[in-house]
């Protein structure tokens, strides 16, 4: 029986609203296909056979994302049983970030990188977002070996993944999504990286209030970073210590900018991509 794929090209800052939608109805979650030779990205979900309603029910919820933000049509086609479960692979291809790559299960990692292992289907988080890019980046540069480290909204675990490969002695994942938390816990696993690695769910008062860390990633959205900020976030960081809070928009970083200040942060950098940037900042 023959299962639908739908799939939309879109400019990648559009892909995350989507990938949520195809996250929730799509068999496996969302799908992103990036090339080297498009500035644009095609998010796919794939719909089993016999499952009209969740094809229905993923239109309308496009349908009104649209009304929100334009999109372009979707485009649906049949595939064979025994084709689907190989078609979101063709695109994927190691993905080179600085001194680390992130490599699906079934292809061979590039030489002379840390190698994270994780395959598609949690599409924030996978390393093709700009935020996630942005924060990989700024990890390297700050993370110091035997470091510390907070994650807050965890996702997928990519970045508490890379924190252990490139060196931090412990590193806590928080993540309020059950969903998230187990996905995260199946990817430290594959990454051999459980040792190092802590995740649970939870968020900011999950935390003791003298648990503190070398460095803490926020890698979410600038809503939430300003309400962890106002809600004692800073308290959980070492003097000296650095925040890496990705997922901001151009435009939001001038009070988020200012909010660090006021809460004892200075050396405020930022990294840019696009429309998105990360704010990296030392606590005095």
């Amino acid at each position: 029986m023959d299962w639908l794929e739908i799939s939309l090209e879109v400019e990648p800052e559009a892909g995350e609203a989507i990938s949520q939608l195809f996250n929730r109805f799509g068999q496996g979650g969302a799908v992103i296909e990036e090339r080297p030779d498009r500035a644009t990205i095609t998010v796919k979900a794939f719909i089993p056979p016999d499952n009209g309603q969740r094809l229905t029910q993923l239109q309308e919820a496009l349908w009104h994302l649209g009304q929100i933000q334009p999109l372009p049509p979707a485009r649906i086609r049949e595939l064979r049983a025994e084709d689907w479960s190989q078609a979101w692979k063709v695109h994927y291809r190691p993905q080179k970030i600085g001194r680390l790559a992130i490599v699906p299960s079934w292809q061979q990692p590039p030489d002379g990188k840390l190698v994270i292992r994780l395959d598609p289907g949690m599409a924030f988080g996978t390393g093709l977002h700009p935020t996630t890019r942005l924060s990989l980046l700024a990890l390297q540069q700050h993370l110091r070996p035997g470091d510390e480290v907070l994650d807050m909204g965890t996702g997928s675990g990519i970045l508490a993944i890379a924190a252990a490969k490139l060196g931090a002695k412990r590193v806590l994942a928080l993540d309020l999504d059950p969903v998230a938390v187990k996905v995260a816990r199946e990817n430290l696993l594959d990454n051999n990286v459980q040792d190092v690695v802590n995740v649970a769910e939870g968020s900011l008062p999950t935390l003791a209030d003298n648990d503190q860390f070398h460095l803490i990633l926020v890698n979410i959205l600038a809503d939430t970073i300003r309400q962890m900020l106002g809600d004692g976030l800073a308290n959980h960081l070492r003097s000296e210590g650095w925040i890496i809070a990705s997922g901001i928009i151009r435009g939001q970083e001038q009070e988020l900018t200012s909010i660090l200040k006021v809460k004892g942060f200075h050396r405020i950098r930022e990294r840019k991509r696009g429309d998105w940037l990360a704010l990296i900042a030392q606590k005095g």
